[in-house]
């Protein structure tokens, strides 16, 4: 169903998008967010993911990705890390990319370095790429809220099966997803995606997810993920569209590679639930 936007009663605050033929959600667009400090993005993002949660977006043109396979959940509890090649179909890696493209121009931001508000900074000696934000959602007047329900729809399912298949709570409200862009140049330093040294807490991340998307990746170009093992060992994998890769947050180091080509993907997290209910 094509996406029907309107006024409300407060002009360029809100937006009623119709997302399927059950479901209306209304999102106030506030032109002041910010990673540190969003105005109301705790029920922005609470209202986006509810949508996603309730089949949202399913109109929005995204051919479903395969199941996560058996052996995926085996390796990112054995060893910390998964690959898992052709994940999503070359389809919807195209039109992913495509929003990512239109959503760069609307306004990426440099990415930061850090894990939480109050730590986080723009280094780019230790990262230097550009992101936009998805959780809590980027304005309704840029690219395809539609597009960006339905992928919210696929990494909520996604979540879903990680839980049950690693035993492991995780917080369907509290997943953070973002377009990461690597320039000419662009890299990360080796790290953990939680702070080094922290104990366990509610409300961590859990589980790390990257999926790539640039089609017909050449290794010359660089840009590789280099996953560093406990044993030492290192595994590289090439940012070929479709590829995910999901590792434990608190346990797995990787690094970025400089990339001779400007590379495109999508990052999250799935964290743990910030409260437990007695």
């Amino acid at each position: 169903m094509t996406p029907v936007s309107r006024a409300c009663s407060m002009p360029k605050l809100c937006t009623i998008v119709q997302l399927n033929s059950s479901s209306t959600l209304c999102i106030l667009l506030l032109p002041t967010l910010d990673f540190a400090g969003r105005v109301g993005a705790a029920t922005l993002s609470h209202a986006w993911i509810h949508a996603a949660i309730l089949g949202g977006g399913e109109n929005g043109r995204l051919p479903v990705p395969r199941p996560l396979p058996e052996s995926a959940l085996v390796e990112l509890e054995q060893q910390g890390f998964a690959v898992v090649a052709g994940w999503l179909p070359q389809a919807s890696t195209q039109l992913l990319l495509d929003e990512a493209l239109a959503l760069e121009e609307a306004g990426a931001r440099d990415a930061g370095v850090g894990t939480a508000s109050v730590t986080r900074r723009v280094d780019q000696a230790v990262r230097k790429a550009r992101s936009v934000w998805l959780h809590p959602p980027v304005s309704l007047a840029a690219g395809q809220p539609q597009l960006r329900l339905a992928l919210s729809h696929a990494v909520e399912r996604l979540r879903s099966t990680l839980a049950i298949g690693l035993d492991t709570p995780l917080d369907a409200y509290a997943t953070e997803l973002s377009f990461l862009y690597y320039p000419v140049g662009g890299r990360y330093e080796r790290h953990l995606d939680v702070r080094r040294g922290a104990a366990a807490a509610p409300g961590q991340r859990e589980v790390s997810l990257l999926l790539y998307l640039d089609e017909g990746w050449q290794e010359q170009w660089g840009g590789t993920l280099r996953i560093h093992g406990g044993d030492g060992a290192t595994t590289d994998v090439a940012p070929e569209a479709g590829t995910l890769v999901l590792m434990r947050s608190a346990c797995t180091e990787h690094e970025v590679l400089e990339t001779a080509r400007p590379r495109h993907c999508l990052v999250g997290w799935y964290r743990s639930p910030r409260h437990v209910w007695m």
